[in-house]
């Protein structure tokens, strides 16, 4: 037997399925072939959930899931910590534990910088929010009967597997999309309205981009207090969509809507779905084996409830890298997250700047906030921008009209001293909103401090 031969046509075999895009015929895909995974395949799921102080750890990992720069005081890592069996430890900021995470590290543009400030706390019931749920399946052509029905199989678990208070939403989808179960809080209506028979129904191409846009209109009818999150999976390549990247990632920040994306085998677009994830501050696994549905559903799953918190201070807006390391007895592990800060055009950034009271003398702790958005402006010539003033509802004048020009008078305060730092006066707009828009109630000191505020907009970059 020539074994050469048989490696040779081994390789050209696994090449052409990890480049090229499935078969299609007459608007169907033809099924891709499991193929063994890399030789250096090692995923993380979560298995178990094991203390730190009782438990033998001899290969330990960090990983840094998910990063969240929306806050526009804080970048803040979901990090979770593994022994060698997979196991998330627990208790890893208790005593002695806490200085084990030794050191955090921010590279922007070839340049390190230590994070002087670093917060690290493990989750609690607080952090873990209701999650409203949508998992999008894929069952275009290219998935075959039997990775469908593995993919209805791991769902079904996963809906087992609920919590009290979450709740979800199935998407079947193809060329078309289907929304196999509306958003509901009832395990027994999601399993009765799961249809378990393979690609019955479907088989054609892949709109995996019109598939998360309806999982996000579907679960943006959850309550706002609870944590929306897409979970979608895809075998092969976006080929029928007629949303872009862009519009999905775009409407799951206005919805406030996390993406986990997972890809599975060769057939991908390499890169394709961690757009989504890391446009939207999700989880990325690719996975290679049809028994590993479960594990990678079942894994982003119990990761909104077990992680560890890693908090800093906003670097400028930028690109930057982050590197978080833990020093143990015998060795140091870590992991690296990259992010851009850039908030995107038409969001609403707070600028925490502050005013002396009734006046608009900007207070001298406001610096550092101004500079960094005069910072982003000359690194970006052509971005133009809106500056917001708020106040609270107080007004002891006897001019219904004070609270307006104050806060005009604060935002023109703002504008000129990015003018002062040498942005152009026609790249900002200056407006006062008065009490007109509140972002929290007007009876307690807390609602009152929350509506008086500055915010900028970018209007072009």
């Amino acid at each position: 037997m020539n074994y050469r031969l048989i490696a040779v046509f081994f390789f050209v075999v696994l090449f052409l399925n990890s480049c090229l895009p499935p078969v299609y015929r007459e608007g169907r895909e033809s099924v891709l072939p499991d193929l063994a995974p890399p030789t250096d395949y090692n995923p993380i799921f979560i298995t178990d959930i094991k203390d730190v102080n009782s438990h033998n750890i001899t290969e330990p990992k960090l990983v840094i899931s998910s990063i969240d720069v929306k806050n526009s005081d804080k970048i803040r890592l979901n990090v979770h910590f593994f022994d060698q069996n997979k196991y998330f430890m627990t208790g890893a900021t208790q005593a002695e534990w806490l200085k084990k995470w030794c050191k955090g590290t921010i590279i922007t543009n070839g340049i390190e910088v230590p994070i002087e400030k670093m917060t690290i706390r493990e989750s609690s019931i607080k952090d873990r929010k209701p999650i409203a749920l949508a998992l999008v399946m894929d069952h275009s052509g290219s998935m075959g009967e039997d990775r469908a029905y593995e993919s209805q199989d791991a769902a079904i678990d996963l809906i087992k597997s609920m919590k009290s208070g979450d709740a979800m939403a199935l998407i079947k989808y193809d060329n078309v999309v289907s929304l196999e179960s509306p958003l509901t809080a009832s395990p027994s209506l999601l399993l009765s309205n799961l249809k378990r028979n393979g690609l019955e129904g479907f088989g054609g191409m892949t709109a995996v981009n019109d598939a998360i846009m309806t999982a996000i209109d579907e679960i943006s009818k959850a309550d706002p207090s609870m944590q929306r999150v897409v979970m979608v999976f895809t075998d092969g390549q976006e080929n029928a969509s007629k949303s872009s990247v862009a519009e999905v990632v775009q409407r799951a920040k206005d919805k406030n809507v996390i993406i986990c994306a997972i890809d599975y085998g060769y057939g991908i677009n390499k890169g394709y779905m961690e757009q989504f994830s890391k446009g939207t501050g999700g989880m990325y696994h690719h996975i290679y084996q049809k028994n590993e549905f479960k594990l990678a559903f079942d894994d982003l799953y119990k990761r909104f409830e077990y992680f560890y918190i890693v908090e800093f201070e906003q670097p400028d807006y930028g690109d930057h890298q982050v590197i978080l390391t833990m020093c143990l007895p015998n060795n140091e592990i870590r992991d690296t997250i990259s992010f851009n800060n850039l908030p995107d055009i038409g969001f609403i950034n707070l600028l925490n700047v502050y005013f002396d009271t009734d006046k608009s003398t900007i207070k001298s702790e406001s610096s550092k906030a101004i500079k960094k958005v005069a910072a982003m402006m000359k690194l970006y010539p052509g971005m133009r921008i809106e500056l917001r003033g708020h106040t609270d509802a107080n007004n002891r004048t006897g001019d219904p009209n004070y609270n307006l020009k104050l806060s005009q008078s604060r935002a023109d305060a703002v504008k000129q001293t990015l003018v002062k730092e040498g942005i152009g006066d026609n790249r900002i707009i200056a407006v006062g909103f008065g009490e007109s828009r509140p972002v929290a109630e007007n009876d307690t000191p807390e609602g009152r401090a929350n509506n008086r505020r500055t915010e900028f907009i970018i209007l072009s970059k």
